[in-house]
């Protein structure tokens, strides 16, 4: 079915937004997964246990940044139309908080990718609002469905949705109590603020991916 036809049927937001999801999610992992192959940073090859997620996509340092960059402007914009169909099929007031915040964090994720690291002073404003938003989008989508659990979103996503809250809540607190983005040199093979950073993108495109696919099977 097209997308105009699936809107003229009824379709609507609620049939684009989990293709929205998976797309952006599948898409932002692809750029993720390529630009860390071609990486060769000073202290070697990319690890999420000790390497940033923007280091990915930073200008100078990054082979395939420009692709990384792109997959996150799409993995971005992927997340907003994923909660806007998720506000907008639910209704409720936590659904709506829920892909409000969902939107503003999507766009500034696609931000972080249109002001990469190393190419812009917007980047870590951008970035600070993605994840902020992000905890707060989750926060609302897990309550949401713990309280009406359905085939299509079903009550587990919320035992997931709260375990990236925590990893978005950890990396908050633990980088605000260290005051620092910057890394001391040489880096250990193991260092927990990157490691909650990649746990909490990682998470919420992986929840969005799994959301996604249960939405869809729903409806098929």
């Amino acid at each position: 079915m097209s997308v105009a036809r699936g809107i003229a049927s009824g379709d609507g937001i609620a049939g684009l937004g989990p293709r929205a999801g998976l797309i952006g999610a599948v898409v932002f992992a692809a750029g993720s997964l390529v630009a860390a192959l071609a990486f060769e940073g000073p202290n070697g090859r990319y690890s999420p246990l000790n390497h940033w997620v923007s280091e990915l996509g930073e200008v100078g340092l990054s082979t395939l940044g420009p692709a990384f960059n792109v997959s996150l402007i799409v993995g971005g914009v992927g997340l907003a139309g994923f909660m806007a169909a998720f506000a907008a099929s639910r209704g409720d007031a936590p659904a709506s908080a829920a892909g409000l915040a969902g939107i503003a964090s999507g766009i500034l994720g696609a931000l972080v990718g249109v002001f990469p690291a190393g190419g812009s002073d917007l980047h870590r404003p951008v970035s600070i609002g993605f994840f902020l938003l992000g905890a707060v989008t989750l926060a609302f989508a897990s309550i949401d469905i713990a309280r009406r659990p359905t085939r299509s979103l079903p009550g587990w996503l919320a035992a997931v949705g709260a375990l990236v809250v925590a990893a978005f809540v950890g990396f908050i607190v633990v980088t605000l109590a260290r005051g620092s983005g910057e890394i001391a040199e040489p880096r250990g093979v193991f260092l927990l603020e990157p490691a909650l950073e990649w746990a909490a993108v990682g998470g919420i495109l992986a929840w969005t991916a799994a959301a996604s696919v249960t939405w869809a099977r729903s409806r098929a």
